[in-house]
């Protein structure tokens, strides 16, 4: 579930085709992940989202952890 509302995510950033240096990419991006982060937080709870987007940091930083 998570995995499927994380590539609606990229998806939805990326659908307007907005160049990725540009400001309208920031804004849009910006405006994505507030919606995704505030749904994400409605459905699972504020636990389950910190673990996610500490899990998500550490997978960024080339970390191996544990998944959430």
């Amino acid at each position: 579930m998570l995995q499927q509302e994380a590539e609606e995510l990229v998806r939805a950033i990326n659908e307007p085709g907005f160049p990725s240096d540009s400001q309208e990419y920031r804004s849009h991006w910006d405006q994505v992940v507030s919606q995704s982060n505030q749904l994400m937080r409605q459905r699972y709870g504020d636990l389950v989202w910190l673990a996610h987007h500490i899990h998500a940091y550490h997978q960024a930083a080339g970390r191996e952890v544990l998944p959430p």
